[in-house]
């Protein structure tokens, strides 16, 4: 699972990492529902589900054929809902009350089957072989070819360069 936690009428960076994200889903060989699923929830509460399915359908869209399912859900719901999420995977945000918007970092978090963060992946930008590494690396293998397997033992995981990269 892929999470991504922002807000649907932000006015910047959020729309800049759903893009990213979007786009780096495009160009892989896994497919959103088959070998994944992402889930974007809101940290704005007063946000509603009828924002978060127009929110959806632009992004289903721009996945074109691989937004002909229910591979990346879209959700809305309390403050506290919220905040023990971001709590729990680590996910840092306030609302800034002097410019009226969410202060937070820019990522995704690459989520195991049992429930463990598996990868931390910081940016706007998601990397096709960033994407499949760490949802290959996230699934034990179970997800990918023989290959990727195989490519995922030469690579790996280096924060600072927010990325994969040969050993």
């Amino acid at each position: 699972v892929i999470v991504t936690l922002a807000y649907y009428n932000c006015p910047m960076l959020c729309t800049m990492v759903l893009n990213g994200l979007s786009d780096g889903i495009r160009g892989l060989n896994l497919s959103p529902e088959k070998d994944f699923t992402i889930l974007t929830v809101s940290i704005n509460p007063a946000e509603t589900a009828d924002l978060a399915s127009a929110k959806r359908s632009r992004y289903m869209q721009n996945l074109g054929e691989k937004g002909n399912n229910n591979g990346w859900r879209f959700f809305v719901g309390q403050a506290s809902q919220s905040q023990a999420l971001a709590d729990a995977i680590g996910f840092k945000f306030y609302y800034d009350e002097e410019r009226k918007e969410y202060a937070h970092a820019a990522g995704a978090f690459v989520i195991t089957e049992d429930g463990v963060i598996s990868r931390y992946l910081y940016g706007l930008e998601f990397k096709e072989r960033d994407l499949k590494l760490a949802l290959i690396e996230a699934s034990e293998g179970k997800i990918g070819s023989t290959l990727d397997r195989l490519i995922l033992y030469c690579f790996h995981y280096d924060p600072s360069a927010k990325g994969y990269v040969v050993m």
